[in-house]
């Protein structure tokens, strides 16, 4: 208790500090007081050999414990590289693709009427199912269920970091022999929600796939085609032209608002 008082006091402190060093058109200091916290908050929780746990305000995280978990509380958290444009909105459909292990998921999960969230990895989706599960998110599908534009089953490649795990093998990886199943968001849309009128709901879709995007994007036709109204924060930096070949795709098939971040996030509506 006395360890906790003392960081708020600390924390309150550096605060103010910044507050008068820093003007507020040249820095956020939202996002500065967001990352202390956070990042105060990861490396303060309890350790374990594989996994740490900590208490953010979204609820409880459990996360592998490594150094890419810096990096993911970093970019959905703080930066809030995938909802930065529509962090205030609500949807009827929220699809997270490659979920990892939920942190985008328990961001969003009170803005989303139905959450779907694909996560391919064994480990991975076992931590993503434990928070959950803890968080009480009644309102999210997690799936052990890797997206492409036909169904199949196929093997991981593995990275350096737990979120790096990708269906294609993309420099850095290595190959495994994990299995996982493959199938098309239209077909998995259409398996769960049989009687969902697409044409009378709003969706958001977060897809960072390893690689993946542009095959999830063709499998997710008519879904993208057919939504009363739909939003697309797609990561398009894994390999040469990825950015170009999303862009071309989604100008294909309907979408005229489309920007790109300085990372390579494409951000794309339609109604």
């Amino acid at each position: 208790m006395l360890g906790r008082t003392l960081l708020n006091k600390l924390f309150s402190i550096l605060v103010n500090a910044l507050n008068k060093l820093i003007h507020a058109k040249a820095i956020s200091i939202m996002n500065i007081t967001k990352k202390i916290y956070y990042f105060t908050l990861f490396f303060s929780g309890r350790k374990g050999k594989f996994l740490a746990y900590c208490k953010t305000p979204l609820g409880h995280l459990f996360i592998p414990y490594e150094d890419g978990s810096f990096y993911y509380i970093k970019e959905i958290l703080v930066e809030e590289i995938y909802d930065r444009l529509w962090r205030n909105e609500t949807f009827d459909l929220i699809i997270d693709i490659g979920a990892h292990v939920g942190i985008f998921t328990l961001k969003v999960a009170k803005r989303g009427r139905m959450i779907l969230a694909f996560e391919p990895h064994p480990v991975n989706y076992l931590i993503f199912s434990k928070n959950v599960k803890y968080n009480m998110l009644n309102n999210v599908i997690p799936l052990r269920l890797a997206l492409s534009d036909s169904p199949r089953v196929t093997y991981l490649y593995e990275g350096r970091f737990s979120g790096s795990a990708s269906i294609k093998p993309l420099p850095g990886r290595h190959a495994t022999s994990i299995k996982v199943q493959v199938d098309t968001l239209d077909n998995v849309v259409s398996k769960l929600y049989p009687n969902l009128n697409i044409k009378e709901i709003s969706v958001f879709i977060k897809l960072d796939a390893e690689g993946s995007e542009v095959e999830i994007l063709r499998g997710s036709s008519k879904l993208l085609a057919t939504a009363k109204r739909i939003k697309i924060s797609c990561a398009s930096y894994h390999y040469q032209d990825e950015v170009i070949q999303v862009i071309n795709f989604l100008k294909k098939i309907g979408f005229k608002k489309i920007l790109v971040s300085r990372n390579n996030i494409v951000y794309a509506e339609k109604y």
